[in-house]
């Protein structure tokens, strides 16, 4: 890994430079004639000029290591932070999933119960109507099934909420099917769990975020560390 060499002052800086001048000017050609009279012709002049120079710091009391140090801490710190993005969509995209199966299954319970309170409330009104039921027995029964169906009305709200939000995660269009399943099987796992955890936390990216942040710290303090201590320089450098 080479991240930040040049930056870092490891390698020596070269300087090149040119220069072109043209002066346009007037001389006297004939000052010395016995007639006394005096001639001005034109002199042009052209300057050229180059050079070239070299400087390399030997030492820095060790700023560039930690330079370089930094440099490679925040490459790795760059990609470890995108990988930690895309674990985390990839995380909420399971909770919409399980979410929209949880909702499913709760649209079926309350489907259920609204169909059963229906049922109850048809008995409870011929009951109501043979004179065999009271009417705070029937208006229980009417209570339970508004109950029932307000709960049934809501989920279905929540159902079509939970879809929606599963088919925007995953970039789909939003009339397009979306059928899930409840059950996903599994492999058996041949790790005990001390080794999978042990597993997770190496895999984690954000622990992996937070170890390469405490480093760039660390590297960052070395710099300035280095600002107390002497520098040895080399140049060279060459001018026509």
């Amino acid at each position: 890994m080479n991240e930040g060499l040049a930056k870092s002052g490891f390698l020596p800086t070269v300087n090149l430079n040119a220069s072109a001048q043209r002066i346009d000017g007037e001389a006297d050609s004939n000052a010395g004639d016995s007639t006394g009279v005096m001639s001005l012709s034109e002199t042009d002049t052209d300057l050229l000029s180059a050079g070239v120079s070299l400087n390399w710091t030997l030492f820095d009391g060790l700023g560039m290591f930690s330079d370089r140090d930094r440099y490679r801490h925040l490459a790795e710190l760059g990609e470890t932070r995108a990988r930690a993005a895309i674990e985390r969509r990839v995380t909420e995209i399971h909770r919409a999933y399980f979410h929209l199966v949880q909702s499913e299954l709760l649209m079926k319970v309350m489907d259920e119960n609204r169909v059963l309170s229906a049922d109850r409330l048809e008995r409870e009104g011929l009951r109501r109507e043979l004179g065999a039921l009271s009417r705070a027995q029937f208006l229980s029964a009417q209570t339970a099934y508004n109950s029932d169906l307000a709960a049934y009305l809501e989920q279905e709200i929540a159902l079509d909420d939970a879809r929606r939000e599963l088919r925007l995660m995953l970039g789909l269009d939003p009339g397009s099917a979306l059928a899930v399943v409840p059950e996903i099987p599994l492999p058996e796992l041949s790790e005990d769990r001390q080794t999978l955890l042990a597993a997770a936390r190496r895999g984690n990216s954000d622990l992996a975020a937070a170890g390469l942040e405490e480093a760039l710290a660390g590297s960052v303090l070395g710099g300035a560390k280095a600002a107390h201590w002497p520098s040895l320089d080399f140049g060279l450098g060459w001018q026509w």
